[in-house]
């Protein structure tokens, strides 16, 4: 595994794909690529494409030699109670409907009890200090794939890795399409004047996409 990781990392290519059989170890392959960038003072983010696979990732950190310390998960709202009222999660929170409280953001004017927020202060701060005074290298970030496409490309509180390991990466093409989708309603089109079609059946609907088309690129143009 260790052979693995050092001659992924001294590829010449920028991407590398690992294709390796159920139990080869893929995962302990991941965190010694991450062990190996943070000796040399790098981090890598790890993504996976379920939650169960971040927590077995944490359960492996720190049994790979090359591993400095333990690394951090993060996870989206949904995943946790809102502190205010844990009837619900913090993906519907006050805070997301743009009320204030102390539990949310990142400063340090935020109170500790948020566990979304608490997450993401202990992802992004420094690498700790032990009690010999040393610098601790945390070697990697695990995120669900899903939340690490919206984080990355929308709030874009963390900055740039070393490398990027993606984990499950058959599922890719699918979490990116998702990720990608375009929502349009009814509403949107009657305000912009266009005739909303009196379609019956999948092939209906993409022959009206189809003569928007032309429209669209000339109203583009001009």
């Amino acid at each position: 595994q260790l052979t693995a990781a050092l001659s992924i990392l001294t590829a010449p290519t920028k991407f590398v794909l690992l294709e390796a059989p159920t139990g080869a170890g893929k995962s302990a392959i991941a965190l010694a690529i991450a062990g190996l960038v943070a000796r040399d003072g790098g981090h890598t983010y790890i993504t996976t494409s379920t939650k169960d696979l971040q927590d077995q990732y944490m359960g492996l950190v720190g049994t790979v030699s090359t591993a400095q310390a333990m690394g951090v998960t993060v996870r989206g709202r949904g995943n946790f109670a809102c502190h205010i009222d844990a009837r619900d999660t913090a993906a519907n929170a006050i805070c997301t409907f743009g009320a204030k409280c102390r539990f949310a953001g990142l400063g340090h004017n935020s109170a500790a009890g948020c566990g979304y927020y608490d997450q993401l202060r202990e992802a992004l701060a420094p690498d700790p200090i032990n009690e010999d005074n040393l610098l601790v290298r945390r070697p990697a970030t695990v995120f669900n794939l899903a939340y690490f496409l919206a984080e990355t490309n929308y709030a874009r509180r963390f900055p740039k890795a070393n490398v990027l390991v993606i984990d499950e990466a058959h599922d890719l093409r699918n979490q990116l399409e998702k990720f990608a989708q375009v929502e349009f309603r009814q509403s949107t089109f009657t305000t912009a004047h266009v005739p909303w079609p009196n379609a019956q059946s999948a092939a209906d609907w993409v022959d009206w996409a189809v003569s928007l088309d032309l429209p669209a690129r000339e109203e583009l143009t001009e």
